[in-house]
């Protein structure tokens, strides 16, 4: 796969990533559209209207994420990001960052989404990287599941290592260190090399972060003012 190295450095992708926390989806949102019309004619653009618009209608069922359009940040950023890097993003790619953690976070199943104007092969490689989280800390688990990720496709990967590294510039707001710890040292271990065999230069940035990340102190306003921001919203979509 043919990438384009597209970060700033860590302290700033960083800073970014923060931000974002706190920011309205409507403008990631704006902006990936405005990035995609670069590179998709008039009827794959009506596709990618047909995605999000079906993308700002679903509820959240998970507590962690229990305000859906809070959470939407997340896979937006995933998605641009990821049609940034690739040298020939397609509409696929572009659902499969929207939507990578969807039946996790909604509850949704491959069937709803099909029926939404999603690539049946995409509904059904999601599935491929929604994770078990009673296993995310199994080495054994992990290694048949990154396994199966990078054996289906370049474009998967690509979104699991931008998912990853996105989650990873956001480490400030985990206040429990072991759990950080832990989280940074799987990634290390398990994503790293995937994204090193995607590309080089990709591959060195990741493990940067890794290791930057392992310095990073834990924020605590900026988590209250997330926590204040998701129960003011609790109630909505």
């Amino acid at each position: 796969m043919q990438l384009r190295f597209i970060y700033q450095s860590i302290k700033e992708e960083e800073e970014i990533k923060l931000r974002s926390y706190l920011e309205s989806y409507e403008n990631l949102e704006n902006s990936l559209i405005t990035y995609s019309r670069n590179f998709f004619d008039e009827e794959k653009m009506q596709k990618v209207e047909r995605i999000k618009s079906f993308v700002k209608n679903i509820n959240s069922n998970c507590n962690d994420h229990p305000c859906f359009r809070i959470y939407l940040t997340h896979p937006y950023r995933v998605a641009y990001y990821a049609i940034r890097l690739s040298c020939n993003p397609s509409v696929d790619l572009f659902t499969l960052g929207v939507l990578h953690n969807v039946y996790e976070v909604t509850g949704l199943l491959s069937e709803d989404l099909k029926k939404n104007s999603v690539n049946p092969k995409v509904a059904n490689a999601i599935k491929l990287l929604t994770i078990v989280r009673k296993n995310e800390s199994d080495p054994s688990y992990l290694a048949d599941f990154y396994g199966a990720i990078e054996a289906h496709s370049s474009d998967l990967a690509l979104i699991r290592c931008v998912d990853k590294l996105d989650n990873l510039l956001g480490t400030a707001i985990i206040e429990d260190d072991y759990f950080k710890k832990s989280y940074i040292d799987l990634a290390e271990q398990f994503v790293a090399p995937m994204a090193m065999r995607l590309n080089k230069e990709f591959g060195d940035y990741f493990y940067a972060i890794c290791e930057y990340m392992k310095g990073v102190s834990f924020r605590p306003n900026l988590k209250k003012s997330l926590d204040d921001l998701i129960t003011k919203s609790r109630g909505g979509k």
